[in-house]
């Protein structure tokens, strides 16, 4: 079957909001657009990923040994590794003295990126999430496989929205691998499974796009607070859902709709290093920059937002670069597999 170049133009664009949302998370000017794009930017991956699980294709130990290679041993590597210019350049001591290295071993082990716990490369939190996302979904299904297909369905919707309610509002305990946001966003996963499910995107229009577009924007600016998965900050839960699910599908409608574009499709198939590096030249640009730190920081909303886009498209050519290099020689370190093997998860 044909390889979904549109799942790579969600990619493409969904990263490149990570990347934005990130360098202008200290402007000043620009709160608003900031909002919009956190109220989505995560979810559009859980949808991807939920758009592409197979829970029929490998047995339990088998799924999770694959998904523990593409996400886990990435995330394990580079937080280890990044603790080294964490420690000179920004902590400016050594870890191994009074064994603090311990410490934040531990916390890399234990995977949440809640509260400054993995400072190193904060963005990383998101893979245990994932993971456990996963893992989750296809625990959740095999569970509810005994009863039909409608009854599996609602069922599944209701258990996982009330779990959903009691993680986001109730449950206070910060779990391990970001099983927190695990719970509460498992239903936005859950969404693009059922999206491949129902081939919803061969039914979907311009209007709808639209529709879904405007409601997830009207949810966006309702929400009380701006939302922040990594720090269980949800606002009004109802809204935080509604925003993420309903311009994700946006997004991915429309990149349904553009099919193909090779360079978009490039950055969404390089995702994985982007992901791990893009904080190195953010960091430089927010701090150690000068004017240019200060126009991204401290002008109006149109020169912050064209030195953060700009800013952005920088920081990605810089991680694609990286990528590249360690994709060559070390692809597991970044999550890689066949070519063949992923097409075929693509079907």
């Amino acid at each position: 079957m044909k390889h979904k170049s549109y799942l790579d133009i969600m990619r493409g664009f969904s990263i490149f909001f990570i990347v934005l949302g990130h360098a202008i998370s200290h402007s000043d000017s620009v709160e608003g657009i900031y909002k919009f794009i956190y109220s989505f930017h995560v979810c559009a991956f859980f949808i991807i990923s939920g758009y592409l699980f197979n829970e029929k294709k490998y047995k339990f130990k088998e799924f999770i040994r694959k998904k523990f290679f593409r996400i886990m041993i990435p995330y394990f590597f580079w937080e280890i590794i990044f603790l080294i210019p964490y420690a000179i350049f920004i902590l400016k001591r050594n870890l191994f003295r009074n064994y603090e290295i311990v410490d934040y071993i531990f916390k890399i082990i234990y995977g949440n990126g809640n509260n400054d716990a993995l400072n190193q490369n904060t963005s990383l939190w998101f893979l245990p999430a994932l993971f456990s996302m996963e893992i989750l979904m296809y625990l959740f299904i095999k569970i509810f496989n005994k009863f039909n297909k409608k009854t599996r369905k609602l069922l599944l919707i209701s258990v996982i929205f009330i779990i959903g309610i009691m993680f986001s509002s109730f449950i206070k305990i910060k779990l391990p691998w970001g099983l927190n946001t695990a719970f509460s966003f498992l239903i936005v996963f859950y969404i693009g499974y059922l999206i491949k499910e129902k081939n919803f995107l061969e039914k979907i229009n311009i209007k709808i796009i639209f529709l879904l577009g405007m409601i997830g924007t009207i949810s966006c600016y309702l929400n009380i607070d701006i939302v922040s998965l990594v720090e269980y900050r949800y606002g009004n839960y109802f809204f935080a859902l509604l925003s993420g699910i309903c311009l994700s599908i946006t997004l991915l409608g429309i990149s349904y709709k553009i099919n193909s574009n090779k360079i978009i499709e490039y950055v969404g198939s390089n995702t994985m290093g982007i992901l791990v590096f893009h904080k190195i030249v953010i960091i430089l640009f927010q701090a150690k920059m000068g004017k240019v730190t200060n126009y991204l920081i401290n002008s109006n909303l149109t020169i912050e937002m064209l030195m953060g886009i700009g800013v952005s498209l920088i920081t990605i050519i810089f991680s694609l670069g990286l990528n590249k290099i360690v994709k060559r020689n070390f692809p597991y370190l970044l999550g890689s597999y066949k070519k063949e093997e992923r097409k075929v998860e693509e079907r």
